[in-house]
């Protein structure tokens, strides 16, 4: 006796494969969405026309912007051969164009330290400004214009990555440890919801607990900033990350559906 094969068993494997054929494209419509979220646009802002209260001689402010990230170059503030000092300092930068995100700006500075040896910043803080530019940052070395209307940014992230302990003080300053490598790289993130940004400020700071009470880690308080860098981004809108979590439940959801 021949066993007839029910004509409705392709159809419903066909329907089967169809259904599991639109989840998989829901799942892609999900990931895509989540990834658009993810990947908002970050942009490096040139940073200008350094000035500085005081440079070491040989290393000056613009050393600190000129690009290069390797080597021994940069800004310091030692003085005083062969009784070395190191006192607090400013320098301001001014950006190459403003900084005008309408819900605010989400600001990454990188400070390079590779001079070695120790040479990092101990204590800092960053600013930021919307004066005119003509106002402030006249490019002079020492003595230089830093004046404006400064607003203190309120780091939220505070990196090292050669794994020294950083703190945020009650002054938004940050104190950072010692390098265990010699070298560093700081990675700072504030957000700021000035619009129209067109500069700058790093104050480096004396502390009690530096050497000879800083700002730096090295010989009589003193460091290298080797390069300064900038990079700019609009703060994530608050709904963003809800979103995100949710259409991260509903790709779960339609996984395990394909998957049975």
């Amino acid at each position: 006796m021949k066993h007839l094969v029910s004509p409705s068993r392709p159809i419903l494997a066909a329907s089967i494969h169809l259904m599991k054929a639109r989840l998989l494209l829901r799942v892609g419509a999900v990931a895509t969405a989540i990834g658009s979220l993810l990947q908002y646009s970050s942009q490096a802002v040139v940073l200008q026309n350094a000035a500085a209260t005081a440079t070491q001689g040989g290393f000056t402010t613009s050393m600190a912007i000129d690009g290069i990230t390797t080597g021994d170059a940069g800004w310091a503030i030692a003085f005083g051969y062969p009784n070395w000092v190191a006192l607090a300092q400013t320098a301001v930068f001014e950006t190459a164009t403003d900084i005008s995100y309408p819900g605010g700006s989400r600001l990454e500075f990188t400070l390079h330290q590779n001079y070695g040896h120790g040479f990092t910043i101990g204590c800092f803080r960053l600013s930021v400004t919307t004066d005119d530019r003509s106002l402030f940052a006249d490019g002079s070395s020492n003595g230089g214009d830093v004046t404006a209307n400064w607003t203190v940014l309120s780091p939220f992230s505070y990196v090292s990555s050669a794994g020294a302990t950083m703190t945020k003080l009650g002054d938004d300053s940050i104190l950072a440890g010692p390098p265990p490598t010699g070298a560093d790289i700081y990675t700072v993130m504030a957000d700021s919801f000035l619009v129209g940004i067109t500069g700058v400020r790093l104050e480096v700071l004396e502390h009690p607990n530096l050497p000879d009470e800083g700002p730096g880690h090295g010989l009589a308080g003193n460091f290298v900033l080797t390069e300064i860098t900038l990079d700019a981004a609009p703060i994530p809108e608050p709904g963003a990350f809800a979103l995100i979590a949710g259409l991260g439940l509903v790709a779960l959801c339609v996984w395990r559906r394909v998957r049975t």
